[in-house]
Order: structure tokens, then sequence, then C-alpha cells
């Protein structure tokens, strides 16, 4: 279960998702002898990954009580998704095969894309910088993780 990506939400609405999505993972966890075992290890980190945004979005609503334009344009669970995909999630991942960082940008998109501002490689970059580096631009620059968006 994941938000539906086409529509626009409140930040209370967001919320309701968020919520739900949790229930429906820990349900899953938790019958987990029924489902195959990808499923369940996706839900495990789709539930870190929506609480966390969850208790970004609680706080968003206790720090204003409006919905802010700044962080409500970033799909930061969306983003885990695909790092997860990426590199199983390590933010810091360096290989050496050219691509670095949590979303594997090559160096040259990295400074590109404005990330120079962070970083120099993105590997050296947080979590919430790379994905905001990346917020801007076509998912078709990850085709194959992007179908986890």
């Amino acid at each position: 279960m994941v938000i539906p990506k086409h529509q626009k939400f409140s930040l209370q609405e967001r919320i309701r998702w968020q919520r739900k999505i949790i229930r429906h993972d820990k349900w899953v966890l938790h019958t987990r002898g029924s489902h195959h075992r990808s499923v369940v290890e996706f839900a495990r980190h789709q539930l870190q990954w929506t609480t966390q945004e969850l208790k970004e979005s609680l706080l968003e609503q206790s720090s204003s009580g409006r919905y802010l334009l700044s962080s409500s344009a970033i799909c930061w669970a969306c983003w885990d998704r695909v790092a997860y995909c990426e590199s199983t999630g390590n933010w810091s991942s360096n290989t050496g095969n050219g691509f670095e960082g949590g979303l594997q940008f090559t160096n040259s998109t990295w400074i590109a894309w404005g990330g120079g501002k962070y970083a120099n490689h993105a590997y050296n970059a947080s979590r919430e910088q790379q994905i905001i580096i990346a917020n801007g631009h076509d998912l078709g620059n990850w085709p194959v993780c992007r179908t986890r968006w």
C-alpha cells in the first residue's frame, strides 16, 4: 500500500494516509507467514520510512498549524524507496563504480544539479540534501527504481 502519487493531499489527508499505511505494514509483518518474503521485507522498510514521514508531517502540523509548501512538495518516503532500490538505502554509498550516494548520482550530475553547494560528492551529503537535489528532476533518471515510487 502506498499513497496515491498523482493526487495532491492536504496535510491532514497526508497524515491519514501515512497512518493507514503504517497500520497496513504492521498487519503484513504480523501475518508474515502468509506473505512472500519480499512483501514482508518491503513492508518492514516502508514502515520505517512512513513512520519517519509521519513524524515530519506531525512536526509540520504542530509548528505552524498550516501546510508548508517548501517541505510538502517533497515525498521523503518516495525518495527513500528509490534509494532503497538503488543503494539498499545507504546514503553514503561509494562503491567506486562511478555512482554515489543513496540515489546513485554520477559526480558530474551531482554538481550540475547544484549538489556542490552541499558537498563535493553525493556520498558526503545528507539524505535530506540528496533528496532536495533530486526532487526537481524527472524520475526517468532512475529508470529501474522509478517504478518503486
